[in-house]
């Protein structure tokens, strides 16, 4: 193969990927594309099988560590973990709704946390949701 035959090659490889559009994806503030009150119900009761629904002020010490699920709206401005990322499963977007999988771990006068554990012995990603922002609060028995 030739020198200009190999720096034409070169060329367009190089010059592929900016022709076919490949651009990374910025997320909107959101949370992403519309989703329907019924797909979000469907993966919602998916998620809370053999869960009890539960108001926050019945939520008390004894409670602490057993699974829940979360329904809540998106906070204004969007989703935004602080590091480290959550683990895999803890959180899911849907649209304008966020529904966040773990343990119950504590409940004070404007927020419930909810905790997940890492791949990893004895270490927790815990996240602290606003009641205001809560639509449901599923709890296994």
């Amino acid at each position: 193969m030739s020198t200009a035959y190999r720096c034409l090659f070169i060329v367009c490889v190089a010059a592929l990927p900016a022709a076919t559009g490949c651009k990374k994806e910025t997320p909107t503030a959101g949370g992403g594309a519309a989703v329907s009150a019924e797909d979000i119900a469907a993966v919602r009761d998916t998620l809370t099988g053999g869960m009890t629904r539960m108001a926050i002020d019945d939520l008390k010490a004894a409670h602490v560590g057993k699974k829940c699920v979360v329904t809540a709206h998106t906070p204004a401005g969007g989703y935004r973990s602080t590091p480290p990322p959550p683990p895999p499963g803890m959180v899911r977007l849907l649209g304008e709704t966020i529904i966040y999988s773990g343990e119950f771990d504590d409940v004070s006068d404007d927020s419930v946390t909810v905790r997940a554990a890492y791949p990893t012995a004895g270490n927790y990603k815990r996240i602290e949701i606003l009641r205001d922002d809560i639509q449901s609060f599923h709890l296994a028995q």
